[in-house]
């Protein structure tokens, strides 16, 4: 049966598979509505909850539109389905627009399962997927808890945004600090499948088997075999006091590069040790050996020729590995008139008492965020 229902008697769908909706998405709808009129009718079916009412089954930016329009009544078609149905119609209306989240499906599919008792071998059935692939969205909600989730809600946000494919390799990470990082990382600096393989299986490649024999006799109730990270050993004020010293390399590193001494800039890194790098100065492919280098050398005469910004640093250490995040913002004639804004991943081992670092990673992004350097050059220094 179809009519024009007011309104105020539709009520949105409490298994709508969309926990939020782009505004521009619906701003686009309602032009068209406002040019066009509606020219499909969204479904409803009697509300079983508030009488007299409709719920939405299928159509419910088209009703956001037309609330956002300002319409007392939309045009729609009265359906008798069961709460299953409408469900499901729902999930394959929005997997359809190809604009539902992989995290969104993941929480529908749960829905499905502990609400309507289905199995995913059934609900893969509805949306033309296999078993596996619906288990494979399911893992994305082990990921965090909703304790976490709520304490944290940036982390809420970066699932929405993330792919199920991210969510199986930061299922590997077991340290709740490093695999919220690594998650605001993705979204951050857009990183691909690949380049989160490549941090991941990385950090894990350096706790040998005897690291973590010594780790767990030492602290099993902080550590196990399968955890990707251990807290640093030690009591509080000593983790902040190596902390210091990890941000003193950092710095440093940068000031010798400005002050023209490569010897010294050499000893900052664990050059005769494996240091490996992804630049900025050529393709995304890692640089090892004499390559590494050889980009390095290049990188420290360019950034003589700048002044430079470091903000957001942020440390976290793992007995002798320390793993830092931060910005860096150049500027000056070399770059031309507008900065060029990177974030790096930078990781140091402790070897003799002494962090060098062993790994960089950094990416240029284009957000304007230069306020509030924690250290930097200034113009008057680059030129005098």
């Amino acid at each position: 049966m179809s009519l024009d229902l007011f309104i105020d008697s539709i009520i949105v769908s409490p298994h709508n598979s969309r926990t939020r909706y782009e505004e521009d998405s619906v701003s686009r709808l309602a032009h068209s509505l406002k040019e066009n009129g509606q020219l499909v009718r969204i479904r409803v079916r009697p509300s079983e909850r508030y009488p007299g009412k409709y719920d939405i089954v299928y159509g419910h930016r088209r009703f956001l539109a037309a609330k956002k329009l300002g319409w007392k009544t939309i045009k729609a078609e009265i359906e008798s389905v069961t709460e299953e149905q409408m469900a499901a119609q729902s999930l394959i209306e929005n997997i359809e627009r190809e604009n539902l989240s992989d995290y969104e499906k993941a929480l529908f599919f749960r829905e499905m399962n502990t609400r309507f008792e289905m199995t995913y071998q059934q609900i893969g059935r509805i949306i033309g997927a296999s078993k596996q692939s619906v288990a494979n969205y399911m893992s994305m909600l082990k990921l965090f808890t909703e304790d976490e989730l709520n304490r944290f809600p940036d982390l809420r946000e970066c699932l929405l945004q993330i792919t199920e494919h991210h969510s199986r390799i930061l299922a590997r990470v077991q340290d709740f600090d490093s695999k919220a990082d690594l998650t605001r990382k993705i979204v951050g600096e857009n990183l691909s499948i690949r380049d989160l393989a490549n941090i991941v299986n990385k950090l894990r490649s350096w706790f040998t088997p005897d690291q973590l024999q010594k780790n767990m006799a030492i602290e099993p109730k902080h550590f196990a075999a399968s955890s990707l990270t251990h807290s640093f050993l030690g009591n509080e004020p000593d983790i902040e006091a190596e902390k210091q010293k990890v941000k003193e390399v950092i710095i440093e590193s940068y000031q010798l590069a400005k002050s023209g001494d490569y010897e010294a800039f050499k000893r900052t890194h664990a050059m005769n040790m494996g240091y490996n790098l992804y630049t900025l100065l050529s393709s995304a492919d890692l640089r090892e050996g004499q390559d590494a280098l050889d980009q390095e050398r290049l990188w420290f005469s360019m950034v003589s020729k700048v002044s430079w910004r470091l903000k957001d640093i942020k440390i976290n250490i793992f007995d002798s590995v320390a793993i830092v995040t931060l910005t860096v913002i150049y500027s000056g004639l070399y770059v031309g008139s507008k900065s060029l804004n990177t974030r790096g991943t930078v990781v140091l081992i402790k070897k003799e008492g002494s962090w060098k670092v062993f790994h960089e990673h950094y990416s240029q992004f284009p957000e304007d965020r230069q306020q509030n350097p924690i250290v930097s050059t200034t113009e008057e220094e680059l030129f005098n």
